[in-house]
């Protein structure tokens, strides 16, 4: 029997993915999955973002912080919420040494950095230097050496009736409007 391969691309957007997620429970290395918070991206309304990084790091609780990756070229990453089923995944990258971890620092470039609301408005923002998101129930390393991560980001969601704004508008304006009936 012939096995066929089938990508459907309404629910993966990356090829061979399905072979990837495969390939990695089949080498026994199954991420740490964490799940990071930022209260004041989440009071803002935010559902997306995307951030030029050129550095990202652990912070422990005692306030320290240790470099996990850094990039010398422009790096635009897209974070997306937890409930649109996208991740980031930091495969044989973190090397830190044992401790309680609170916070993951993301640090940006002051370029490229879009926030994107969940009406579907886009913003820049530029202007910030770094982003800090707390991680729920921390993060305790036991044993020093290479280990996977799975990012998970708890943004809300875009509202469903975004996609129809452009339709809606047309026939919300707020403006009296003359009446055809009896205006002769």
């Amino acid at each position: 029997m012939k096995i066929n391969k089938v990508y459907p691309n309404k629910w993966q957007t990356v090829p061979f993915t399905f072979d990837l997620f495969a390939g990695w429970k089949a080498q026994g290395r199954a991420a740490k999955e964490l799940i990071l918070k930022n209260e004041v991206i989440k009071d803002g309304n935010i559902a997306e973002m995307t951030f030029n990084i050129y550095r990202f790091s652990a912070v422990d609780s005692e306030g320290r912080e240790y470099l996990i990756q850094e990039f010398s070229e422009n790096n635009a990453v897209t974070f997306k919420g937890m409930q649109s089923g996208h991740f980031v995944r930091l495969g044989s990258l973190v090397n830190l040494p044992a401790r309680d971890y609170t916070a993951l620092r993301f640090h940006v470039r002051n370029q490229g950095n879009v926030l994107r609301y969940a009406d579907g408005n886009e913003e820049n923002a530029n202007q910030l230097d770094h982003l800090d998101f707390t991680i729920e129930n921390g993060f305790t390393i036991k044993d020093e050496g290479v280990l996977d991560l799975k990012l998970w980001f708890d943004l809300v969601p875009f509202h469903w009736n975004r996609h129809w704004k452009a339709f809606i508008e047309p026939f919300s304006n707020k403006n009296p409007r003359p009446r055809w009936a009896n205006s002769f």
